[in-house]
């Protein structure tokens, strides 16, 4: 994967992903930390449309976070 090819946006959300698996002692980025990362990102376009539609962009990076923390970790 050549993430110079990715807008900025999406390389910080990409390296942000790597960040909360590496956090949270997960064994691989998934989704679900993707996920998170968009929905972290100031000025992102992802939390702008959920705001837009006017869902609260904090319940869903609670869920968001709740899903990752409950991603089995790995220890040892």
């Amino acid at each position: 994967m050549d993430i110079s090819k990715y807008t900025q946006k999406s390389q910080e959300a990409i390296l942000k992903a790597q960040d909360l698996a590496v956090e949270h002692r997960h064994q691989e980025v998934t989704t679900r930390h993707l996920l998170y990362a968009l929905l972290l990102q100031k000025d992102g376009i992802i939390p702008r449309l959920i705001e837009k539609s006017g869902a609260d962009i904090n319940q869903f990076k609670s869920l968001a976070e709740d899903i990752v923390n409950r991603i089995p970790s790995v220890h040892g």
